[in-house]
């Protein structure tokens, strides 16, 4: 199985459906910026996936644990020595529900290899995960409206776990 380590720039939840932006590797070393879009309902894996990015929102913009919040999605953007990382959020009541109007967002930003964030590796993990989610969509056709169950061999996993060493 041939794994392709995508360098994604953002991966975002918009109305209920995934858009992501990564850059692929190419043969002749340059990259191209490729723009993915699922017209689909996201799979509650991804959402899920990204709710776990709701505390560090907290810890980074000092929001109180009573206010309501749900994460859609971040993008990253290299700055000099680091990379901007900048999370967008809904909070307030009703904040889960994509089509209502009215709720507040929220864009928590953190610079990776500058600021001091002790929960940084944490924040790098779930954010692989998430990455890993988005994967699933592109090369596998992950969503909701056609759930299915991967099958993967013991020797493909493994090569799985060398490439995200």
């Amino acid at each position: 199985m041939n794994y392709l380590k995508r360098n994604y720039k953002s991966v975002i939840i918009k109305n209920g459906h995934l858009k992501t932006v990564y850059e692929k590797p190419e043969q002749a070393d340059t990259a191209s910026m490729i723009k993915y879009e699922n017209p689909l309902s996201v799979h509650p894996d991804l959402a899920d996936a990204m709710q776990k990015l709701a505390p560090h929102v907290r810890n980074i913009s000092a929001l109180s644990i009573m206010q309501e919040l749900y994460v859609l999605g971040y993008i990253k953007v290299n700055s000099g020595d680091s990379q901007l990382v900048t999370i967008f959020s809904r909070v307030g009541e009703g904040c889960d529900d994509y089509a209502r109007k009215g709720v507040s967002t929220l864009e928590s930003r953190i610079y990776v290899g500058k600021d001091d964030y002790s929960a940084l590796k944490d924040l790098m993990d779930i954010m692989d995960s998430i990455e890993r989610e988005a994967d699933a969509y592109i090369d596998f056709g992950k969503n909701f409206e056609t759930d299915s169950v991967f099958e993967m061999a013991e020797k493909d996993i493994e090569e799985l776990k060398m490439v995200n060493q």
